[in-house]
């Protein structure tokens, strides 16, 4: 069982079939806090940011995004999307919820190509 926060604060438990499910769909890790590289996964460039999100996606593809994405729309996570990880005030991250790492170089480099990452950055910063 994996408890996470939603955007609005309330908890969901979501059971390991679930997750183990979710997991098989990525190419890329599904990082939790039982993982060998959570701690430096979690992790932001600003040392002031210590947060710790229940999930960590880290995306090895379009594909991987695509499916996480979809995960986070079923299920409601507060979700963050981390491209390097030099937010100052820590939107790459969160506690409790899924963070979309995509700090993979190949994946930043589809989503610049195509011109999309400006608007993932500004969706998911609650610029809205």
């Amino acid at each position: 069982m994996k408890t996470l926060t939603t955007a609005d604060g309330a908890s969901i438990t979501l059971d390991d079939e679930k997750i183990t499910e979710f997991r098989s769909t990525l190419r890329g890790d599904l990082i939790m806090n039982d993982h060998a590289a959570y701690e430096s996964a979690r992790r932001v460039w600003n040392g002031n940011i210590d947060r710790r999100p229940a999930l960590i996606a880290r995306c090895a593809g379009v594909a991987d995004v695509q499916r996480t994405v979809a995960f986070a729309g079923t299920h409601s996570p507060r979700l963050s999307i981390r491209d390097g990880g030099h937010s100052a005030p820590g939107y790459g991250t969160n506690d409790g919820g899924l963070v979309i790492d995509l700090s993979i170089p190949r994946v930043r480099q589809w989503l610049w190509r195509r011109q999309l990452a400006p608007y993932v950055r500004y969706f998911f910063s609650g610029s809205q």
